[in-house]
């Protein structure tokens, strides 16, 4: 299965945040600072139930760019821009369902009253 990795994810994330202009490598500053909260913001996506993302360094492809509008929009305020909340919305219900979707390979567990 193709996947993607955390520097793929943290390029996408500056192109998002429209820090990087087409064809330019982004700051070092402005990798670090996505790099050293992209952990916290995976968290938050996982405890908000919106998608957990087991590996950073292997996204799967069907998440890569609904995950990369989630983080650019919890990172924004750092880099004084915006995502657009419409876009948020959908990325969000893109991930719950695409998390609903998946077989979880564990036990039913069952209450007989």
């Amino acid at each position: 299965m193709a996947t993607k990795s955390r520097a793929e994810l943290i390029r996408r994330v500056l192109d998002r945040l429209q820090v990087t202009q087409t064809g330019q490598n982004p700051a070092a500053e402005d990798v670090d600072q996505v790099s050293q909260n992209l952990d916290t913001v995976l968290a938050t996506l996982a405890s908000d139930e919106v998608v957990y993302i087991a590996n950073p360094d292997e996204i799967e492809l069907a998440y890569f760019e609904p995950v990369s509008v989630c983080i650019a929009d919890k990172m924004a305020m750092d880099f004084g821009t915006a995502v657009s909340p419409d876009d948020l919305v959908a990325a969000q219900a893109v991930l719950r369902r695409m998390q609903t979707l998946r077989p979880m390979y564990t036990d039913q567990q069952t209450s007989y009253v």
